[in-house]
C-alpha cells in the first residue's frame, strides 16, 4: 500500500482521513493536539502526537 501524511486534525485534516480510510492506503495523521483525534480509527490510519 502507498503512504500518504496528512497533517493536522482539525476539520478538514478529518474530512481527508475519512476519505482516504476507505481506499488502499497506509495513512500518516501527524498533529500534536492529540485531542483532536478520533476514538475510532481504520487499521490503516496511524497517528502521531510527538512535537519531536
Amino acid at each position: 500500500m502507498p503512504d500518504v501524511v496528512v497533517f493536522g486534525a482539525g476539520h478538514v485534516g478529518s474530512a481527508l482521513v475519512n476519505v482516504l480510510a476507505g481506499l488502499p492506503f497506509r495513512i500518516h495523521w501527524v498533529d500534536e493536539r492529540s485531542e483532536l483525534f478520533p476514538q475510532d480509527l481504520p487499521a490503516n490510519v496511524n497517528l502521531y502526537t510527538d512535537a519531536n
